[in-house]
């Protein structure tokens, strides 16, 4: 039977979970970097040069959809990158179970070798 973690999962069932949390990071940055675009896009459309300044009708709803397309994307990656930090913990604690713990290199001084 294989090893599992604490909360029951075995370590195919944990690779899916880092998987998906990766995914889901992979979103909120999509989501910010689309919300960013869209709020600089709105924001230069008020940026009056040489003709007088009347905004446009659509600006504000576009900059503020941006800002909240922004907003929710870091709020996601926050909670995704905390997430992913936690399922590769325990991903990799569960390998380490399961593989055995890797050694480093050291010096057998009974022997004069190098022992891996």
């Amino acid at each position: 039977m294989p090893p599992r973690t604490a909360d029951g999962y075995t370590l195919e069932q944990m690779e899916l979970r880092v998987k998906r949390a990766k995914i889901g990071l992979g979103v909120s940055v999509l989501s910010t970097v689309v919300g960013f675009g869209i709020g600089i896009a709105a924001a230069t459309n008020t940026i009056c040069i040489l003709e007088p300044c009347t905004e446009p009708g659509w600006v504000a709803p576009v900059g503020i959809t941006g800002a909240v397309l922004m907003a929710g994307g870091v709020a996601g990656m926050i909670a995704s990158g905390i997430l992913l930090r936690r399922r590769k913990r325990d991903r990799d604690s569960l390998r380490e179970a399961h593989y055995g713990t890797p050694r480093r290199a050291q010096w057998d001084l009974a022997r004069s070798r190098l022992l891996f």
